[in-house]
């Protein structure tokens, strides 16, 4: 049986007529024939439904995670264009907590990389997965990102590298896999680099010596192997270094490491080192046994 809408009515009164219904649910007619799918899914029906209720409803932030990608950028132009941060995770937390539809659970849309004046990005724990879209380095003005506690996989894109402002980057306990970027060396400002948690491999990039502004260099519980690169001796700014839990190996470069003037946290235990540790650099005043973790390797001590 053919339907009304298909035997009747032009695409452009199909739209208007659904436009009215909620973003929750307007989609949910697309299963209705053929004519509903295709006006639905045309990218002008998103901006004309999302008009109706975008400057009214702030529970639509909940869900832009998981709309068809017009909707999430057509969403990205009308709302979110001009916001300068993104901190949401309280928000998720309370809606949970009342028992409501926290949304989450889907990617982060490409069309984050409209969202150019963006300082602050804070999506910890809200249920993302997929990977970490190449468009995120379109956020030039990003001086906090956090996507910590998802589910997010794949390669931490190079385009990270187009992030100059940012200080803080936070990808802990998640899925990520592949090396950590040489881009990352591009991030000159950044103060906190927190990778833990994932399933990076290779070996470290010795593009950390660029980032001589660096306090706090954490990237234990992953799958990084090779040693410890000499660069880390231009970290002058480095406080707490954390690389427990990989598979790295070699000889440590404690001369670079005893250079460091500010280091007093350093956890290298349960790895593959070997070699020994000079004992002159057991008596230094900076060894403080507890706050520094080299157990669970190979190393001798003379």
């Amino acid at each position: 049986m053919v339907s009304p809408f298909q035997q009747l009515l032009p695409p452009e009164i199909i739209q208007r007529i659904f436009s009215n219904i909620h973003p929750r649910y307007a989609l949910m007619y697309t299963r209705l024939c053929r004519s509903v799918y295709h006006a639905l899914n045309d990218p002008r029906f998103a901006e004309m439904n999302l008009a109706n209720y975008v400057h009214e409803d702030h529970g639509l932030d909940m869900i832009w995670f998981r709309w068809p990608e017009v909707y999430q950028a057509a969403y990205a132009v009308m709302k979110l264009r001009n916001e300068t941060r993104i901190e949401w995770t309280s928000r998720f937390r309370q809606v949970h907590a009342a028992g409501g539809d926290v949304g989450g659970g889907g990617v982060l849309p490409r069309s984050v990389g409209y969202l150019t004046q963006l300082v602050t990005l804070d999506l910890r724990g809200v249920g993302l997965y997929g990977g970490i879209p190449r468009e995120i380095g379109c956020l030039v003005q990003l001086v906090e990102l956090n996507l910590s506690g998802n589910w997010m996989s794949g390669r931490i894109p190079s385009e990270i590298g187009c992030l100059g402002r940012l200080k803080m980057l936070d990808l802990s306990l998640n899925r990520l896999t592949g090396p950590v970027p040489d881009e990352i060396g591009f991030c000159r400002e950044l103060h906190f680099l927190q990778l833990s948690g994932n399933l990076l491999e290779g070996s470290l990039t010795e593009a950390v010596g660029y980032l001589d502004k660096l306090h706090v260099l954490a990237l234990g519980s992953n799958r990084l192997s090779g040693g410890i690169p000499r660069q880390i001796a231009l970290m002058k700014s480095l406080q707490y270094l954390s690389l427990e839990g990989n598979l790295l190996s070699g000889e440590v470069p404690w001369e670079e490491i005893g250079v460091l003037p500010q280091l007093s946290i350093l956890l290298l235990n349960d790895n593959r080192f070997t070699g020994r540790i000079p004992f002159d650099f057991m008596q230094s005043s900076k060894m403080d046994y507890r706050r520094w973790d080299l157990t669970g390797n190979y190393f001798t001590i003379c």
